[in-house]
């Protein structure tokens, strides 16, 4: 089961029935306000677009977009993982190759940098709509 667009009554009809509202969409002045309480986006079980885990997050924001988002947000944090592993790797591998009183290498750049990667996809992820006004 999906979600799909559900406009009210005083809107004109959909140009589709799969139609979706672009990202910064927002509906003619002239429509006038939807009605107190209408929910924008309906559960519908012919509507298989968008996966049922997407629920629906703010009046004129697409599902399909959030789930793009989300998936955004979970590639950062797994890249910003893989960045910091590797650097933490690197800086083992090369405190135990150097000996005692050798020299060794810390690469605390991918480990900063992979850890802030890491961090910012799990923001992300608690709120996937926030990216559309931060980033």
């Amino acid at each position: 089961m999906g979600y799909r667009f559900n406009p009210p009554p005083n809107w004109p009809p959909l140009p589709s029935a799969d139609w979706t509202p672009a990202p910064g969409w927002a509906p003619h002045p002239s429509w006038g306000p939807a009605p107190a309480g209408w929910n924008l986006w309906v559960e519908d079980p012919a509507y298989d677009g968008v996966p049922t885990f997407v629920p629906p997050a703010a009046p004129g924001v697409s599902p399909a977009l959030v789930a793009r988002l989300r998936g955004i947000a979970i590639r950062n944090a797994v890249l910003g993982a893989v960045i910091m592993l590797i650097g933490l790797t690197v800086s083992v591998w090369s405190y135990a190759a150097a000996g005692q009183g050798g020299h060794f290498v810390v690469a605390w750049g991918a480990v900063v940098f992979g850890g802030w990667r890491f961090l910012r996809g799990l923001y992300q992820l608690s709120n996937p709509t926030r990216m559309l006004v931060h980033g």
